[in-house]
């Protein structure tokens, strides 16, 4: 047996392996000093059996020295061939690890991991955090004190992090550990296919460990994913850090091809220039026209109105209805008075529906239940993934899919929403008798990506994920509206109300530029939602989203006395009857005509900067949550969040910069904001000008001040614009 080098190192990162097993003993962050220790018995891989069995024990072991490297070779104890190569090249701030499995006989291979990296302590204490893609971007504080290794789901941290998927896992292929201020670790795989794979970030009995777990394209085959797991060298200690390298990788991949939405002449511009706001659910089979036309008055704006399920031929709800074949799906049952007052006003929408769930009692039953996707069972995965899946490589999924999006497009609409779709499931189906092979990864993604190719058409999702960002026009998401948030958001919900995990705008700091809109905020109209409605919509907008108001799981708010019937909904809804805050009304008009106005070519269009540094008050705001299932335990809580006055977003488009800003406290407030312009990545050869844009009055500081400081007045609950422009 050779024995491996200790001396891989460059001046980014010095890398120890132990030469009796190949295991990463150590990570050194030589320029912030800081250190993964990560010694663990055996080798620094497993792998994972469909049958639930893991091997870990090394039967054999030798490892060869080449230049700037080590090539790592194993043996399981049944005989499974294991390759590895860890490379660290002079100036890469990244040490490279790529694997190879070729399979022995016995149970299937479901993964490998590699590398697996244990016993992780903390970097500096509570200035420690993980960022993870969860949720298109979590921050946990603390992990090594959060999470627990004798704890159950989520009390454990990210296990089972699946990729590509945004209900329950990753939406970028990025993790990264650090202590704020100093510097730290950043995780992430560089693949443009979309395979099937695990980000994990968890605590296990000897700290806290990160690995990647590696899925097999088809069931037998050798594992041999064709890139590498890239750990990197952090010195600032953000998460922007981390964002900034990943997107430097990622905006070259296929799925940006197209280039930014500014340049793309296919772009649909009433989305990102006449839409002010959106809603979500409102019935569309009953009259809500009254209520259609109430909202747009308040937004003063178009509206995205993506209708309630409930619009098909057969039943399409939220208590086990599900069409089957075309016949299921027309005539449609939109009321024609809710169309009318769309239109009336000048609004769009866009139809939900249930994009691949099939209603096996429905028509061409026997074709659609031969087309299922088959998930193993139990998957690795957080979601169970009960519903029934179409898979998307076969003929019936394809010619459903398409036959239906041409006859709605020949309805009054101007876009398609898919829920459950794409982003809710894991990339494997192992089918022996579809046409992709029998497994998980690319082959899947492809398929999907080819559903939303044609026809030609506006497009939205729930939830996101990076592989689709040129497939899709706008997707629903709900992690920003925070403790009042359902879904993807709820496995940490209580880590998030008492401030241990926060929502970071990660997948809008990646890929804003090149789309898909994200529709957000979870809001509701009333008054017993509590004031921290103002904090997450205003959050939404200056994020550069589309605020939502939604209707799924509670009535629409009263309106001149009259009541929503309960019982026509395709949710049984609760007795909750509030009515409209004439307040929050206000400030929605307000977000409407910011996100319309003079913040648009940023919030539309713009690269999302970094976050300044403007210091402000802290304040309580109270918040109500009964927008979800009546039986989650999430039902009527309630509570106060502590959180900046002040929510704030920088923007740079074109050759300009602009920072949106908004006091969400009673209060109006005198704020210092630091342009500094290597920060707004601007040319600094260059003077400039700054304006204050407040609706629809602009005053100009003149030039920008030689240290960059500029002090605002903030109104209480109005959005101020700081727009910087070259002279």
């Amino acid at each position: 047996m050779a024995l491996v080098p200790v001396g891989l190192e460059n001046e980014h990162l010095r890398v120890e392996l132990d030469p009796a097993t190949g295991a990463v003993l150590q990570i050194d962050n030589k320029t912030a000093q800081l250190c993964l220790v990560a010694g663990r018995p055996g080798p620094p891989w497993r792998i994972r059996l469909e049958d639930g069995g893991v091997l870990e024990q090394p039967a054999s072991f030798d490892a060869e020295p080449l230049e700037h490297a080590v090539r790592l070779e194993w043996s399981s104890e049944r005989g499974d061939a294991v390759r590895a190569t860890v490379t660290l090249l002079p100036g890469d701030p990244c040490v490279r690890f790529q694997v190879a499995l070729s399979p022995a006989d016995g149970a299937a291979v479901e993964a490998i991991e590699y590398p697996v990296i244990a016993g992780i302590g903390p970097l500096a204490g509570k200035d420690d955090c993980l960022l993870h893609a969860y949720a298109t971007g979590l921050l946990f504080h603390d992990p090594a004190a959060l999470f627990r290794a004798d704890g159950e789901g989520r009390e454990r941290g990210v296990l089972h992090g699946v990729y590509p998927e945004g209900f329950s896992g990753a939406t970028l292929q990025l993790m990264a550990y650090y202590a704020a201020g100093r510097g730290g670790f950043s995780f992430a795989t560089e693949d443009a296919t979309g395979a099937q794979k695990w980000l994990n970030f968890y605590a296990d009995a000897g700290g806290l460990c990160a690995t990647v777990a590696h899925g097999v394209a088809e069931r037998g085959a050798s594992i041999e994913p064709p890139y590498p797991v890239a750990i990197g060298a952090l010195v600032e200690g953000t998460w922007t850090e981390a964002a900034d390298r990943y997107k430097a990788w990622a905006v070259e991949q296929p799925w940006c091809a197209r280039g930014q939405l500014a340049s793309r002449p296919d772009r649909p511009r009433w989305l990102h220039e006449e839409v002010g706001i959106a809603t979500f659910g409102i019935n569309a089979s009953h009259d809500r026209s009254a209520w259609i036309r109430e909202i747009g008055r308040i937004a003063g704006t178009p509206v995205l109105h993506v209708l309630g399920p409930n619009w098909a031929k057969a039943p399409q709800d939220y208590q086990g209805h599900l069409p089957g074949g075309i016949d299921d799906w027309f005539p449609t049952r939109f009321h024609p008075a809710n169309l009318e007052a769309i239109a009336d006003h000048g609004d769009r929408m866009a139809p939900f529906l249930f994009d691949l769930l099939f209603g096996r009692d429905g028509s061409e039953a026997e074709a659609g239940a031969a087309s299922l996707q088959q998930i193993p069972q139990p998957p690795r995965s957080l979601d169970p993934y009960t519903f029934p899946f179409l898979c998307p490589a076969t003929p019936f999924a394809r010619r459903l899919h398409a036959e239906r999006d041409v006859r709605l497009l020949a309805e009054p609409v101007d876009a398609v929403y898919y829920d459950i779709s794409a982003n809710n499931v894991v990339k494997q189906c192992h089918a022996e008798d579809h046409e992709h092979p029998p497994g998980g990864g690319a082959s899947l993604v492809e398929a999907y990506r080819e559903l939303f190719a044609t026809p030609d058409a506006v497009r939205g999702t729930e939830l996101v994920n990076e592989v689709f960002t040129d497939r899709l026009d706008f997707y629903q998401a709900r992690a920003e509206a925070s403790p009042a948030s359902a879904f993807e958001a709820d496995r940490f919900r209580a880590w998030v109300k008492e401030g241990q995990v926060e929502k970071v705008p990660l997948h809008a700091y990646v890929y804003h530029e090149y789309g898909p809109v994200r529709m957000d905020g979870w809001a509701k109209l009333s008054l017993e939602q509590g004031d921290l409605f103002y904090w997450v919509t205003a959050r939404v907008l200056a994020w550069g989203g589309l605020v939502e108001l939604n209707y799924e799981f509670s009535a629409l708010e009263t309106l001149d006395g009259v009541e929503e019937p309960l019982d026509e909904h395709y949710y049984p809804l609760p007795d909750r009857r509030f009515e409209i805050d004439p307040d929050k009304a206000a400030f929605v008009c307000e977000l409407a005509a910011a996100r319309v106005g003079p913040a648009n070519p940023y919030l539309a269009y713009g690269a999302m900067l970094l976050p300044l540094q403007i210091d402000c008050p802290v304040v309580e705001l109270d918040w109500r949550h009964y927008n979800c299932p009546t039986e989650w335990p999430a039902f009527d809580d309630a509570g106060t969040h502590a959180v900046p006055a002040v929510v704030h977003c920088a923007w740079r488009h074109g050759e300009s910069a602009a920072v949106v800003l908004v006091d969400v406290d009673r209060e109006p407030l005198r704020v210092d904001v630091p342009l500094d312009v290597r920060s707004l990545r601007l040319p600094a050869h260059r003077s400039y000008t700054v304006d204050v844009v407040a609706a629809d009055a602009r005053t100009s500081l003149g030039e920008l001040p030689p240290d960059g400081v500029v002090t605002v007045d903030l109104p209480s609950r109005a959005v101020v614009v700081l727009e910087v422009t070259p002279r």
